[in-house]
């Protein structure tokens, strides 16, 4: 076996083990067992060599993780019925993840997934993304099943006793973080004060900022597959890294590697620091500093290691349908783009169809929806984006020097962004671009991606022959 599919191999390890460990959330009480099998697992695996005995330790360890956090959640849900049957309201203090409303927003209670609601007009203003706020409600206990831990339960703000209040950024890197955001997302809007609708589109490719887009726009996105370009993610880090790579050219290459590291970071917390975006900047970061170690970057060993350490500090993380989609989109991109190897031409095509290819199973199985046109819109997409992103990022820079250099950048990636719009509307707009099916079971994703892998290997075969005879 060889290195590539020995990591890819622990991974699904990991994974399986995880899903296997929640399926079986009743019995949770049982992981100082499954951590005692692990030890014995390691034990006879290095006394006596057997083979392949780390992915049965990768696939244990990850049942146990799973049945250990059932357990905690389990334990947070007795403790939280005996505290409503005593009629006393939970006070909480919960972060908004992704986007949020007037009157709703999604969260975690103490490692329980919830829905955050509460009336029109109890909130002074609109929760936004990554902000905390102090809530003080009920939790809705009933319908649900207890053994189920991927459900997102009703945490309900109103009534006496309930309340919902905005808290201050506490530590002084969340202060100087959403005050670089709110200077940054300032000085995108630089010279497009004609065209609010245009200046939040580019706010949102380049933060993650969608409140202000349209639900038109959303539609036309959504309809034509696209709908990543709001995401921040592997492609946005991936153009950022580049432009920031590009601007420290002055520095040698192994000390702007290094350099390009923090400023990375930076952006990932600016834009909300989403699990895909933190993903992508670890294995950015991953490469840059095998390369500055005099090492040969390698994205795949970065992937995988970026997968270990998001899906081992939390396992509630298989039931987050952007990580996933994340990861299997990049993986791949990673193996679309090592298919075609240096032929430009080759990964221009590649990378949009493996791309769709790798995400496609995911949003069958969640949403019942297809979108071949999709192949078609990303095609025509991905070089619209780059120009996006790195106008935006270099009109925001440029505005600390000059307003009227940043007003044209800012209109370059306005441009480009009203060019996105308008051809997602086109593509949805044709005949079967989208559709909608029965949603697909694990067992129809699970043979798409055995299928997928095999016509990879198939190809690599048949590319690395004709490259032998030549």
């Amino acid at each position: 076996m060889t290195y590539t599919a020995k990591l890819f191999a622990a991974c699904a390890c990991l994974a399986v083990g995880e899903a296997l460990g929640f399926s079986f959330a009743g019995f949770s009480q049982l992981w100082p067992l499954a951590l005692a099998v692990l030890a014995a697992i390691a034990l006879a695996g290095h006394g006596f060599g057997f083979p392949c005995w780390q992915f049965a330790f990768v696939f244990t360890a990850g049942a146990a993780i799973a049945l250990l956090c059932a357990d905690g959640r389990a334990k947070e849900l007795n403790r939280i019925s005996a505290r409503d049957r005593a009629g006393e309201p939970i006070v909480a203090r919960l972060k908004v993840e992704g986007a949020a409303s007037r009157t709703s927003f999604r969260s975690t209670l103490r490692g329980i997934p919830v829905r955050v609601a509460y009336p029109a007009g109890m909130a002074a203003e609109e929760p936004r993304e990554g902000e905390t706020w102090e809530c003080a409600g009920w939790l809705d206990l009933s319908g649900d099943d207890a053994d189920d831990v991927s459900s997102r339960r009703l945490f309900w703000v109103g009534g006496a006793g309930g309340g919902l209040r905005k808290v201050p950024d506490g530590s002084i890197l969340d202060s100087l973080v959403q005050r670089a955001r709110r200077s940054v997302l300032r000085r995108a809007g630089i010279g497009l004060e004609y065209s609010p609708q245009l200046a939040g589109l580019d706010r949102a490719i380049l933060l993650g900022e969608r409140s202000a887009v349209p639900h038109a726009q959303w539609t036309a996105f959504a309809d034509a597959g696209t709908m990543h370009v709001f995401a921040v993610s592997g492609l946005h880090v991936m153009i950022v890294a580049r432009v920031i790579v590009a601007l420290l050219a002055f520095l040698p290459p192994r000390a702007r590697a290094l350099a390009s590291i923090p400023a990375l970071w930076f952006y990932v917390l600016v834009s909300g620091g989403s699990p895909s975006a933190i993903r992508a900047a670890a294995m950015a970061s991953l490469c840059m500093s095998a390369f500055a170690a005099w090492r040969r970057p390698n994205p795949v060993a970065a992937w995988a290691l970026a997968f270990v350490a998001v899906y081992g500090l939390d396992p509630m993380r298989i039931f987050d349908t952007g990580c996933a989609l994340s990861f299997a989109v990049m993986l791949g991109i990673l193996l679309a783009a090592s298919l075609a190897g240096r032929d430009s031409k080759a990964g221009f095509l590649l990378v949009p169809l493996a791309a769709w290819m790798s995400g496609m199973p995911i949003v069958a199985h969640v949403f019942g929806r297809i979108t071949p046109g999709g192949i078609l819109a990303n095609l025509l997409l991905m070089p619209l984006v780059a120009v996006n992103v790195a106008s935006s990022m270099l009109g925001v820079l440029t505005s600390f020097v000059s307003t009227f250099a940043a007003a044209h950048l800012n209109n370059l990636a306005a441009l480009s962004a009203r060019a996105m719009l308008g051809i997602s509307e086109a593509v949805a707009s044709l005949p079967g671009a989208n559709f909608e099916v029965a949603r697909w079971s694990w067992t129809m994703c699970a043979c798409w991606y055995v299928a997928m892998a095999m016509a990879l290997w198939l190809a690599r075969r048949i590319i690395s022959r004709r490259r032998n005879t030549l």
